[in-house]
Parts: structure tokens; sequence; C-alpha cells
């Protein structure tokens, strides 16, 4: 994606002129023009966050079973396959993942430039910013692997029957936002029907230090980018 700003800058097609409100003709050919990159992103996506869902269902299973030992319920002994509707979800999630990638850099580089344009200068802060853009995708490749293996965790749980909620199982050294959802659905709280998410995309949480935190998407185990809490199955 980098390359072709740079690409679009030395070719005349971004200008100082209309960088600033880049025309919706010349942002879909740049998108159009990033199709294969596109397209290859997204099969390592599906393949990436298929492999998280498969982990988090095995996963899933053995924890269950641990449970169900330890209560003297007896243990399944076969597990369930991934479900089709998660398997269609992996393929819908990955392309809008990489769509909003490529849209989010085209969008945040027009947005970046000073008005002292300069073509060099434009050129080099693309061409530096490759850490931060790394970062970022390391960030989102963590936290969507954890988003899909919660999400694996909770449908191989579904497909057992012997499952009617989940709890939060906050990280060592938690924030104060994971904090304040342990209270809410951690061991001491209440637990979460095993259909409706742990938190909600839009919902507002309060931490325990008093600051407060928009839920940017639904979620089932983990409460912010990077997070590195979980969950346990309640059993019926």
């Amino acid at each position: 994606v980098q390359a072709r700003l740079v690409l679009a800058l030395k070719s005349g097609e971004i200008t100082p002129r209309n960088v600033k409100s880049l025309d919706k003709a010349t942002v879909e050919k740049i998108l159009k023009d990033l199709m294969g990159v596109s397209n290859a992103a997204n099969e390592k996506l599906v393949d990436a966050l298929t492999r998280a869902f498969e982990g988090g269902g095995r996963v899933g299973f053995s924890r269950l079973n641990e449970i169900l030992s330890e209560s003297g319920a007896g243990r399944i002994n076969v597990p369930p396959q991934l479900s089709n509707a998660l398997r269609k979800a992996v393929e819908k999630r990955a392309e809008e993942l990489t769509k909003a990638m490529v849209e989010d850099t085209v969008r945040n580089f027009s947005e970046s430039v000073e008005e002292d344009f300069s073509l060099s200068a434009e050129i080099e802060k693309i061409q530096n910013s490759r850490d931060v853009s790394r970062a970022r995708a390391e960030t989102i490749a963590r936290t969507e692997s954890a988003r899909a293996y919660h999400e694996g965790q909770v449908d191989t749980w579904k497909q057992t029957k012997v499952v009617k909620g989940k709890r939060f199982l906050k990280a060592p050294g938690a924030c104060e936002f994971c904090e304040a959802v342990n209270k809410t659905h951690g061991p001491k709280g209440t637990s979460v029907p095993i259909d409706e998410p742990m938190i909600s995309k839009g919902q507002t949480i309060v931490g325990t230090e008093g600051g407060q935190m928009v839920v940017g998407m639904s979620s089932d185990g983990i409460v912010h980018p990077n997070c590195r809490c979980d969950i346990v199955a309640e059993i019926i």
C-alpha cells in the first residue's frame, strides 16, 4: 500500500491540490490497483483465522472436559467440528479486515499531509512509517486471533449442549477496564448466556480507576486491542 502511494505521488496522480480531498475516482483506482495485495492478504487472514478458530475449539473442548470431570459428570469423547456458520464467518471477517486496513492506510495518508506539501518530504514520511504500520498490523493480528480463538471455544461449547453460559477470566496485570468486566462477569459476578457476547459493540465500560472506554466490537473474551484475558464455561 505504501509503495502504491509513493508511486501516486511520483506520477502526479496525487498532488498538493488534491491530497487533502482525494476524489472518489482516485481512491477507487488506488484500491483497485491494490486488489492483488488485498487478495493475498485475505488468503493469509482466512488461513490464520481458521487456525485460531480451530485452536480455540480444541482448547475449549479440553477445558470443558476438565470441568465435567471435576464435577463428576463424565467426559465428552468426540470433539465437535468447527460449525459451518463459523467457517463462513472466517471469509467475511478476513475480507472486512483487509479492506479496512487498505482504506485506512490511504485515508490516514491524505489526512497527515502538511500544508507546505513537499513531494520528497511526503515520500520520506510514507517510507518511514513502515514501523508504525507494522506495529498496527501486529496489534490487529493479535486481537483478531484472540477474538477468533474465543469464538472457537464458544462454538465448541454450544455444540456439546452442556454449557449454559460463560464467565470472564482476567489475565495477570489486567487493566482497569478488564478489572471492571471481571467484577461484573468474573468468578464472583454473573455469567453471560452462551449465545450472548461478553461485551457488546458501543457499550461504555467504566474502569476501576474511573476511566471510560467505548467498545469497538462485540467480543466473548477480549475487552480491548492486545487484551490477554479469557473465558471459562459454566455447565448446565
